[in-house]
């Protein structure tokens, strides 16, 4: 993996102490395509609309919060699932085309598709008899 094709892992984020809640850092997969890099974030219990992509002056940030399932009629007595807010940033290399980013969210996983520029993709060179 080159330079300009890292997804470069850039802020980790910990339990944050300002907020009422804790911050999670999701877990995630970083996989380069000769077209593009993939890049699979777990984030359990968020849904599409508890799910924040964006992307600033190349800082790629993602942002999700889980809805705690809550069954009518019973008291939880005790816990040890803490759920709280995800959050997880990359700075994306100049050979990804930041355009052009495709986001799909099924059963839990974020699934990120970050084409290569052109000039970065691989192509074949034909070779002529002469």
């Amino acid at each position: 993996m080159s330079e300009e094709t890292q997804v470069v892992k850039a802020e980790r984020a910990a339990p944050e102490r300002v907020r009422e809640e804790p911050a999670f850092t999701p877990q995630v997969d970083v996989v380069e395509t000769p077209e593009s890099m993939l890049v699979l974030a777990d984030l359990p219990g968020v849904s599409k609309e508890g799910l924040d992509v964006t992307l600033k002056s190349g800082m790629l940030t993602i942002q999700g919060h889980p809805e705690p399932e809550e069954v009518e009629g019973l008291k939880l007595d005790h816990e040890e699932y803490d759920v709280g807010r995800f959050y997880r940033r990359f700075a994306l290399g100049s050979a990804l085309d930041a355009d052009n980013i495709d986001a799909t969210l099924k059963d839990g996983v974020l699934r990120l598709v970050i084409p290569k520029t052109e000039e970065f993709r691989p192509r074949r060179i034909e070779i002529s008899s002469g």
